[in-house]
């Protein structure tokens, strides 16, 4: 375990985006629940064309995440989390991803999300 894996107490649901059906509408991924740390502040981060992303949170992570997934804050534990849930409308879209990977081994340290 890692001197950053020590920090990341906290919990959240993590879907992968979603994808088509082929009717219009979105068929979600299973969720799983990633250790984390978030931080409930805004951040601006930008685009590849230099639009500008305001975010509410970030959320800090060891588990691979990409953009477009989405976020329940504090979900693992949400006994309202169920086949009726719909991320899509009750959880946070992420917007922006960092990471720092490792000069050593070339392994991923941590990972900043930016949720919308």
């Amino acid at each position: 375990m890692s001197w950053y894996s020590a920090l990341l107490k906290q919990q959240v649901l993590y879907w992968e985006p979603p994808t088509r059906d082929g009717f219009g509408g979105y068929v979600w991924g299973q969720s799983s629940c990633l250790s984390c740390r978030i931080e409930n502040r805004g951040l601006i981060s930008y685009s590849p064309d230099g639009t500008e992303i305001p975010s509410k949170a970030s959320v800090w992570t060891k588990d691979d995440v990409v953009i477009g997934g989405y976020m329940w804050l504090d979900g693992c534990d949400d006994p309202t989390v169920d086949d009726n849930f719909d991320p899509g409308t009750d959880a946070s879209q992420i917007a922006s991803i960092e990471s720092m990977v490792s000069m050593v081994d070339s392994s991923i340290v941590y990972i900043r999300a930016s949720l919308l």
